[in-house]
């Protein structure tokens, strides 16, 4: 499926919970949209901050894994900095030891935090709100295809319309 298309997803974790990773990534895929996870995705000889970048810059959404390390994690607050600041949306999963007060100062209120002591119920969790987010970028595509279709129609009638008038002015 074209790259366009595709929901794109983005996965900020720490490398200690690989477990938990694992899980959210199989459940993204499932879901038919394409999941970056930086230790599965790099390409050798690059500049990670770059590639971290490009990746986000061409996500929807970012999702961050906001355990005690996670939390404790240079590179998801920076990950999450870069998405914030590239306006993009951004889901929060956090383990209950997380103080929500200090995360929502850090990382502002429009992030969707999802709390929950097991991690299949979070998973849950972030599949539906996933969900919800790509059939809104889907509309958002369809009302666009539709504005660009009716856009060609006029052009291509008006574009009748003057040829046709030049035509006739010319042989006058």
């Amino acid at each position: 499926m074209n790259r366009i298309f595709k929901y794109r997803v983005f996965l900020s974790h720490s490398s200690k919970d690989q477990d938990m990773v694992e899980q959210i990534y199989k459940a993204i895929v499932q879901l038919g949209m394409h999941c970056y996870v930086d230790n599965r995705d790099q390409r050798a000889g690059e500049y990670i901050p770059q590639i971290l970048k490009d990746e986000i810059d061409d996500c929807h959404i970012l999702v961050a894994v906001y355990s005690m390390d996670g939390y404790a994690s240079h590179w998801v607050h920076e990950e999450v900095g870069m998405a914030y600041y590239a306006d993009k949306k951004i889901i929060a999963i956090c383990t209950p030891d997380i103080r929500l007060g200090e995360l929502q100062t850090q990382i502002g209120k429009k992030v969707i935090i999802i709390r929950s002591d097991a991690p299949e119920e979070a998973i849950k969790q972030l599949v539906d709100n996933l969900g919800r987010l790509r059939l809104r970028h889907q509309l958002k595509l369809v009302v666009f295809a539709i504005g660009v279709f009716i856009l060609w129609r006029y052009i291509k009638k008006s574009n009748r319309g003057t040829a046709g008038n030049e035509y006739s002015t010319m042989n006058h």
